[in-house]
């Protein structure tokens, strides 16, 4: 390996330099950075036919693992599948952040494995599984509510935009619902983009292809998920999320399949409120 390698052709120098059939740089990041600046160095080593590797220092390390993390720094590798790697400077150890993923109420979890070795990290992670402790009905309403009545400041966007159509957002429809893990994308989540995204699909009369697109794209931008960031995409998911969610509308009767699109033929089952639904699901026994 080459330390500080000089890389006039792109104006770049690379902390480390793995001289390997595709190169490899290495950038031991420890201080602050832009995403702007990570992707401008970046695309120079991509110019260059080179994979960088973002080592993250102690900072980072210290962070929660954030939407700013994975959008600058986390990346696809072989058996680690979409990951960050965190150096540990007094181990001499280097922790993958691997198999990241995001639940369907919007937390980020992932895997951890620590390796020492190049061929340790070629040879990918041990297999394991984490367990996800996804929230009910009851309880994840129960954190709606919650926040609505400390304004929280992300959800209320949200509620407004659900206000003018009519509902509330802790009385969305049990069919919303769903424990699905995906890529890191939805921002404040999935059962979010899904309540945003029904709501107004059920304000239209006839429904395009293209008019399903940009209902889907504002509404995943109004709970701060973005599809793309510096070294992935996540538009693959973002489809099959959307394929289900039709499947699933065009199955309860909402949405019939036209030539041009869907005729929207109806609306879900509302509450009112947390309230108004907390005394349904008592009647039940749910």
């Amino acid at each position: 390996m080459t330390l500080e390698r000089i890389l006039p052709a792109i104006q770049q120098r690379a902390d480390g330099w793995l001289d390997l059939p595709q190169p490899v740089a290495l950038e031991f990041q420890c201080s602050p950075i832009s995403r702007a600046a990570v992707a401008q160095r970046t695309a120079g080593y991509r110019r260059i036919a080179c994979y960088p590797f973002w080592l993250l220092g102690s900072r980072y390390a210290q962070q929660k693992l954030n939407w700013r993390l994975i959008e600058r720094f986390a990346c696809w590798l072989t058996g680690w599948d979409l990951c960050l790697l965190f150096w540990e400077v007094d181990q001499n150890r280097l922790r993958v952040a691997h198999h990241l993923r995001q639940t369907a109420t919007g937390a980020y979890i992932n895997e951890t494995a620590w390796v020492t070795t190049l061929s340790e990290l070629v040879a990918g992670p041990t297999p394991c599984t984490t367990v996800v402790r996804n929230p009910g009905q009851k309880q994840y309403r129960s954190y709606l509510n919650q926040a609505l009545r400390r304004a929280t400041p992300t959800l209320r966007p949200i509620q407004e935009a659900l206000y003018l159509t009519g509902h509330q957002v802790t009385g969305f429809p049990d069919c919303l619902m769903t424990t699905t893990l995906t890529a890191p994308i939805f921002g404040q989540g999935l059962i979010l983009w899904r309540i945003v995204l029904t709501t107004w699909i059920e304000e239209q009369a006839d429904m395009t292809f293209l008019t399903l697109a940009e209902l889907s794209q504002r509404a995943l931008l109004l709970v701060n998920g973005r599809t793309t960031a510096v070294r992935f995409d996540g538009r693959s998911t973002f489809r099959q999320e959307q394929r289900k969610l039709l499947t699933l509308l065009t199955q309860a009767g909402i949405l019939r399949p036209t030539t041009q699109g869907w005729r929207v033929c109806g609306h879900l089952k509302w509450s009112r409120d947390y309230a108004d639904w907390l005394e349904n699901d008592e009647k039940n026994g749910c």
